[in-house]
């Protein structure tokens, strides 16, 4: 017997591909909002604070296609090259646009000279909160599903959501069918995963031992709650789970080492945060 709940996603494509734009927009709004008030407090231009998370958006969507096109869909780089219109259709994997964001965002700090240390803390509390906002535009559309479960929580999905299209094309349900098989809601994981990693980080915010400790902290919970979530998606491309995990995993590592040889090392040049912070209004 189907022991699986049938959670019904009622929404027609047609407005679940606005709904899902809307969620996404609003995940932005909230992002840009919180980190202002941080920055604010912190004595950090909010303009320009503003401007580099502007420039990072971008990069994000420019990440997160291309991990999906590299690493899913297996395209040679030589296509890529030559197609560079491929990077701006559809179909994205968030954990490549944090690749990307964050290799770039010291040099956008450096270029609008802004304390990269304090510019991190002030964005990463309210990135979970900003992704959790977007990630309700995924479950209305049925996209970032899981894979096929006999859980009591999974969800189907109705007909001409993503993971309906996904189940008739593997020849899991027949075309004719109202919904697709019950699949793990990856999308509330992801939901509650960025809830709690804000919690987290806005509770750590005044207790924070350094500049910087925030947003290392940040970039750990960020992307390796990615990367474990990542075991659970269904994917309609051919390449392993595991290495769709390898990116988040790699830069929160990294970020994970940096943030103890900081704490370790002593003669690092970390400025308390009860400190003052630079003021970009010296540059």
């Amino acid at each position: 017997m189907q022991m699986a709940s049938i959670w019904s996603n009622m929404i027609a494509e047609s407005h679940a591909g606005g709904l899902y734009l809307a969620a996404w927009s609003l995940s932005a709004c909230v992002w840009f909002g919180g980190s202002a008030t941080l920055a604010k407090r912190q004595g950090l231009s909010v303009p320009r604070t503003m401007a580099i998370l502007i420039l990072i958006i971008p990069l994000f969507v420019l990440g997160a296609r291309a991990h999906a096109l590299l690493f899913e869909a297996q395209l040679p780089l030589v296509r890529l090259v030559e197609e560079p219109s491929l990077l701006f259709r559809p179909g994205w994997r968030l954990p490549g646009g944090l690749l990307l964001g964050v290799l770039f965002a010291p040099l956008l700090a450096r270029l609008w000279r802004i304390p990269f240390r304090a510019f991190a803390d002030a964005v990463l509390p309210f990135a979970g909160l900003g992704l959790a906002t977007g990630r309700i535009g995924c479950f209305l559309q049925g996209c970032c599903h899981g894979r096929v479960t006999d859980l009591p929580w999974g969800v189907r999905f109705s007909a001409g959501s993503e993971a309906f299209v996904n189940h008739v094309g593997r020849g899991l349900v027949d075309s004719s069918a109202d919904y697709s098989l019950p699949v793990q809601p990856v999308q509330l994981y992801l939901i509650l995963a960025g809830l709690l990693t804000s919690a987290f980080l806005l509770w750590l915010f005044p207790r924070r031992t350094f500049v910087g400790e925030v947003g290392l902290v940040g970039v750990v919970c960020v992307a390796l709650s990615s990367a474990t979530l990542e075991l659970f998606r269904e994917s309609a491309f051919v390449q392993p789970v595991a290495l769709r995990s390898a990116i988040p995993l790699v830069v929160g590592s990294v970020a994970f080492l940096f943030w103890v040889f900081v704490r370790l090392h002593k003669k690092n040049p970390i400025v308390p945060a009860k400190q003052a912070i630079e003021v970009t209004s010296q540059a």
